[in-house]
Formats: C-alpha cells, structure tokens, sequence
C-alpha cells in the first residue's frame, strides 16, 4: 500500500510543468507530430523538459492531440502521444435556404465563421464566405448570396 501523499509531491501545474500549444495546418497527420525532429529548432529555446505537455491543434479545428515530453537532451526531443481527438466542424442548416447545398459552419480559430458550398468540386471552392467573425454575419451573407441568384 502506497503512504499518504506529502506536500512536496503536489504542487500546481504552473510552477512544476509547462504546458506548450501548436496550431499546425489542416492537413497535418497527426501521428507525424511524433517526430523528434520536428521540435529540434524549439525544444531548447522553450525549455521542454521530460513532463511538459504539448497540444497540437490543426487550424481548422479538425483535430486535437495531447502528448507528453517523455525524453528532451539538447534540441532532441521525443513526444507520446496521450490523446487524438477527431473533432467535427459546428454547421448549421441556415434558415435563409431551403436546399441542402449551402451550410454555415465554423472551421476553427484560423477559418472562422464560413459559408460552404457542399456541392463544391474542391476545398477552395467551398468557401463561398470565410473568415467571418459570428454564426449570424456568416448567415446574413449567405442571405446576400441567396438574393443574388
């Protein structure tokens, strides 16, 4: 049996780790963030030590990972991966359409409120709006759109 925990044993996660945040691009595997050698250049400038925890986020909010510093010498450093998230955009039927082919939705920090053109031959074309600041001003362009066709 394992005695009572001691004072010097807890302390906050501010003072006894770090804690670093990634915005990588959408496109991103995620599994390829386990590479050391893509935390050569920050590892030592940011003081990553055997503990701290990293997360990952793709731009679109797409995916979350969570991982561990698990080994840090110099600018080598080795990640394990705690968690994956797959995350699903927020779209909303807009009440200004009565078809399926435009939705509102939100593609995260980077993206922002957009309207989607879900019979888009391609990713670029799909934004027909993007980068807006709320669900209402992505609605009210979708509405110019609708009046203009």
């Amino acid at each position: 049996m394992m005695n009572a925990l001691t004072r010097q044993q807890v302390s906050l996660a501010q003072y006894s780790c770090n804690m670093f945040n990634v915005t990588v691009p959408a496109n991103t595997d995620p599994e390829s963030m386990l590479n050391p050698a893509l935390w050569q250049l920050v590892a030592q400038p940011n003081n990553m030590s055997p503990g701290d925890e990293v997360r990952v986020i793709a731009d679109d909010c797409s995916w979350v990972m969570r991982a561990i510093v698990s080994f840090r010498k110099g600018a080598q450093v080795h990640l394990r991966k705690e968690s994956l998230t797959q995350l699903t955009a927020t779209s909303f039927a807009s009440d200004a359409v009565s078809d399926d082919r435009f939705i509102v939705e939100h593609r995260g920090p980077k993206g922002g409120w957009c309207v989607i053109d879900t019979k888009a031959e391609n990713e670029d074309a799909m934004k027909v709006a993007k980068g807006l600041e709320s669900r209402e001003e992505a609605e009210a362009e979708l509405k110019k759109l609708m009046a203009v066709a």
